[in-house]
């Protein structure tokens, strides 16, 4: 989804890149929007996960469905692989030539 996004705003980044917007700028732009939609489904998951609990608590082997050390656990990680996710159209997004994009359209 962030790389579909990237490619349709590639007009959009060639402009910033071409008013002086720097490649680190422009790759934390995408990083962000992508770990924003990261947090937003752990925080639904970990909302819907927390009553659900009681269904799983008894396959469970000596854990608490409600262990908060393995939400943040997971939580940290899933954030982390997004933000290795994103990296990868981040770093198309900042080798935009801001020539190309601008003819582009």
């Amino acid at each position: 989804m962030i790389a579909y996004n990237v490619t349709q705003r590639s007009h959009e980044i060639g402009v910033r890149l071409a008013l002086g917007a720097s490649r680190t700028g422009i790759m934390r732009l995408v990083v962000v929007e992508g770990v924003r939609f990261a947090l937003a489904g752990v925080a639904i998951g970990a909302i819907i996960a927390s009553p659900a609990g009681r269904w799983i608590g008894p396959l469970l082997f000596r854990q608490s469905p409600t262990d908060v050390k393995v939400f943040s656990a997971v939580g940290v990680i899933l954030l982390g692989v997004a933000m290795v996710a994103s990296g990868i159209p981040a770093w198309r997004a900042a080798r935009v030539d801001p020539r190309t994009a601008l003819q582009a359209d």
